[in-house]
């Protein structure tokens, strides 16, 4: 969802869940369907994608670190600026 309460200069597109089915992992769905979600945040001129992430799920943190997501407190976030 986007997340403008923030005031303008902290507009943000929140990514609440993402699951991919087994039978397509490990086949880029994962990483088009992130592809197309920053495409549609920089359309809406947003400044950052945020997810959490659980610190247990390890493939979810390697996942979102190799689309170049930073951690930051119990968030990864992905500067659009």
């Amino acid at each position: 969802y986007i997340n403008n309460q923030l005031g303008e200069k902290k507009k943000n597109c929140y990514i609440r869940d993402l699951y991919i089915k087994e039978n397509y992992r490990l086949k880029k769905f994962g990483k088009i369907a992130v592809s197309k979600i920053i495409e549609y945040t920089l359309k809406r001129k947003l400044y950052f994608v945020k997810i959490d992430i659980l610190n247990t799920n390890k493939i979810a943190i390697k996942f979102w670190s190799k689309l170049l997501f930073k951690k930051r407190g119990k968030s990864y976030y992905l500067n659009l600026k």
